[in-house]
């Protein structure tokens, strides 16, 4: 308790800037160095815009994407937003949660023509590598994983899911519709942001393992009209790694109403990561 009082003594001492600091490039450098140096880890402070305003390495991430937030002084949009929601300290985090600065894989199915989300749950599974051009006679092989004696069953463990799998077919004549969250518009592992009517698309939502309630909607006659998508018991909790399919269905009534409509969504199976893995 008394090793916790004074490192907390420390920070509270070193949160006293001048004005002149902060006109700085990077004004908080100073502050981040002390804090990494007191809590022995790596620290960086950004506004809510994602700009870096300091930061102090004081561990090497063997990450080329995470050092590369710090020279570009920026973080992505979708980084930000989660960590414009947090109101309390959060410690401790898993890898697998969207705060960590560790990097999400996508892979290309060639045949479905797909991209699918998948993301390590131990970082230091990872391989450091950086990219050559195909012309360059430099180019390096290399073996994943990083552990050559590491079996299938241990790769396996560290992978997972981080996102829930919603397959949505649209019944509705003669009207595209989109899939949205709350009303931010949402892309297709097919690349695609809306359905034509008869389409059959896969989206890709960020949950959470246990479950979480989610703002689904499709959304037709270009926005005016949402319909919600809900499960059976009328909530509209996913889970990651699950399979969900939605069909949305007129119904009868007027056209602009959403009542007019029903998109029910039915929560399938758990995917079996290895079954995609294998498909590589």
């Amino acid at each position: 308790m008394a090793d916790l009082l004074e490192k907390t003594r420390k920070i509270t001492s070193i949160l006293k800037r001048s004005e002149e600091q902060m006109q700085e490039d990077l004004p908080y450098n100073a502050i981040t160095r002390q804090l990494a140096d007191i809590i022995h880890c790596n620290a960086c402070i950004i506004n809510s815009k994602g700009r870096l305003l300091g930061y102090f390495m004081r561990y090497k991430t063997n990450n080329d994407r995470v050092e590369a937030f710090f020279q570009d002084k920026n973080f992505p949009e979708e980084y930000v937003q989660e960590a414009n929601l947090v109101y309390e300290t959060e410690a401790n985090l898993p890898v697998t949660h969207d705060l960590t600065i560790f990097p999400v894989y996508v892979y290309y199915d060639s045949l479905k023509k797909t991209v699918t989300t998948i993301r390590s749950t131990s970082f230091l599974e990872a391989v450091s590598i950086g990219p050559r051009p195909v012309t360059d006679s430099s180019v390096a092989t290399t073996i994943l994983p990083n552990n050559p004696s590491i079996t299938w069953n241990q790769i396996v463990s560290h992978i997972a899911y981080p996102v829930a799998f919603i397959t949505v077919t649209n019944n509705v004549a003669n009207q595209s519709c989109r899939v949205q969250t709350a009303s931010t518009r949402k892309k297709a592992q097919n690349g695609y942001d809306s359905l034509n009517s008869g389409e059959t698309a896969t989206f890709e939502i960020k949950s959470t393992d246990t479950g979480t309630s989610i703002s689904l909607n499709c959304a037709l006659y270009g926005g005016t009209v949402t319909v919600p998508m809900k499960l059976n018991n009328g909530t509209s909790i996913i889970k990651n790694g699950y399979d969900y399919t939605v069909t949305l269905d007129y119904i009868g009534g007027d056209l602009d109403k959403p009542a007019s409509y029903k998109a029910v969504l039915t929560e399938g199976v758990k995917r079996d990561i290895s079954d995609s893995i294998s498909s590589l």
